[in-house]
């Protein structure tokens, strides 16, 4: 299958090192929110995110690849196989959709929430409102193109099953990346302020 191939490809030396290209590459847009004394906090809030992003991206992963065990299971299964398995699915699972993910994040979440931060728009409405925009965008592009004839004949019910899918992602992916650098914004402002206040 092409997606094996991927998968295996991905965790070879070469895979893993374009790995690592995508996540460094958007440093350059990552660069734009250090104009501003007050936003100079390094790469710290960067790691941060793209880690916590990252641990989303498991958690779906291995939630997905549990309750598909638990549908496709038939009869007893023994303990430990049924724990490397649902394993195996998430790994596999995590390093296939990573392919997507992160390119995603980095050439449009980290870009969006530079431009945020530049601005001083970072604020719990402005990230909804990107979410949410960016859900609904990414619901469409996928629905537009349908996969199967399922999808084809079932328009609404395939928009349906979409957004809920990208939905979970969003949640699980997204929704840490966005949060974690307002985390660090909020403590980066409080300690400003209170070394403001101790002068």
């Amino acid at each position: 299958m092409a997606t094996d191939f991927l998968v295996f490809w991905m965790t070879r030396p070469s895979g893993i090192a374009i790995f690592l290209i995508i996540i460094a590459t958007p440093l350059i847009f990552w660069r734009f929110i250090r104009g501003g004394k007050r936003l100079s906090w390094g790469l710290r809030p960067y790691v941060l995110a793209y880690t916590s992003s990252i641990a989303g991206l498991i958690i779906l992963c291995f939630l997905t690849s549990l309750m598909d065990f638990g549908s496709r299971a038939t009869g007893p299964v023994n303990e430990l196989s049924r724990w490397a398995t649902i394993l195996g699915w998430a790994l596999y699972l995590s390093v296939l959709l990573s392919v997507f993910v992160l390119p995603l994040i980095g050439f449009i979440a980290v870009p969006v929430a530079a431009l945020l931060l530049r601005f001083q728009c970072f604020e719990i409405r402005n990230i909804v409102g990107v979410l949410v925009f960016f859900w609904a965008i990414l619901t469409f592009a996928v629905w537009l193109f349908p996969g199967n004839s399922w999808a084809e004949s079932h328009r609404f019910g395939s928009f349906v099953s979409h957004g809920q899918t990208i939905a979970y992602g969003m949640v699980f992916i997204a929704v840490p990346f966005f949060f974690t650098l307002y985390f660090m914004k909020s403590r980066s402002s409080l300690a400003t302020d209170n070394s403001l206040g101790n002068k």
